[in-house]
């Protein structure tokens, strides 16, 4: 953008101007219309209908009331795939400025494309079921008659007797433990909650209004339960870290719980061949 001091004029040239351009076209201005047909521009301020007054960007010290001399000679170039970018281009000829010129603004609303992470495939395991003390004895107990005994594998590598320990012990977490279905949205949160939540969605389309307010003051009431569970069982780990001088994991655990802990997601630089 800028003071070009050339006139386009009213001219339609293809997708380069809109025709709504102020005063008559002269050299100047065909070859900046070149210049953006070779460089892939289009002429942003002329593609509005607006008034003559909000059209001109300068003002001759000699215009006058008898004699106007007005042109319009500053313009806003864009690139064609970010010209719906631009919502409005005006000029301001009232501004309190020392200069002949008129602003010439214009209205950017840009919308930045979401970049999608790299999703990793692999499933979670519920591990809150571990935290029943009955479920977890069981767990414990399938575990040890599933996995390898030492004489099956004494004879193996360490690498070939680790796969055969690993390969057990995901399979039978995979058909105790599970896979989470639906993710939460909180770390307390618990399958109850997630239920009355979906009864809440139900009673709320119903026009339900008596039955939707009982509900969700359950929900509060229980997740303020779960939470203050949830944080209590998270202090008691974090407690027992210390206590085992694991001090990495228990600095992680910190972060964890107030929100300032982040996995970092590696990623590479790419050239133009990819």
């Amino acid at each position: 953008m800028g003071d070009f001091n050339v006139k386009v004029g009213t001219n339609k040239v293809s997708v380069i101007t809109g025709g709504f351009g102020f005063g008559e076209l002269n050299p100047r201005g065909e070859s900046l219309i070149d210049f953006c047909r070779i460089e892939d521009y289009v002429i942003k301020n002329i593609f509005y209908r607006l008034h003559t007054r909000q059209l001109y960007t300068w003002k001759s010290p000699q215009d006058a009331r008898g004699k106007i001399v007005r042109n319009q000679i500053a313009y806003i170039l864009v690139n064609p795939q970010l010209q719906n970018s631009i919502t409005k281009v005006t000029t301001y000829p009232g501004a309190d400025i020392g200069s002949e010129h008129n602003p010439l603004v214009a209205n950017i609303c840009i919308k930045f494309k979401r970049m999608q992470p790299n999703v990793v495939t692999s499933k979670l395991f519920d591990t809150q079921k571990l935290k029943n003390k009955q479920f977890e004895d069981k767990f414990i107990q399938k575990m040890e008659e599933s996995l390898p005994t030492i004489e099956e594998i004494q004879d193996d590598n360490i690498e070939s007797a680790l796969e055969k320990i690993r390969d057990q012990a995901l399979q039978l977490a995979k058909s105790e433990i599970g896979n989470i279905m639906r993710p939460k949205f909180k770390p307390w949160m618990t399958e109850n909650i997630m239920q009355k939540m979906e009864l809440r969605r139900i009673v709320k389309l119903r026009h339900m209004t008596v039955e939707y307010r009982n509900i969700h003051k359950e929900i509060r009431i229980n997740v303020k339960e779960a939470k203050s569970k949830w944080v209590n069982e998270q202090c008691e780990e974090a407690k027992q870290l210390l206590e085992r001088h694991d001090t990495f994991n228990f600095h992680k655990k910190i972060k964890t719980m107030t929100r300032r802990f982040k996995k970092r997601n590696l990623t590479a630089v790419r050239d133009d061949t990819g």
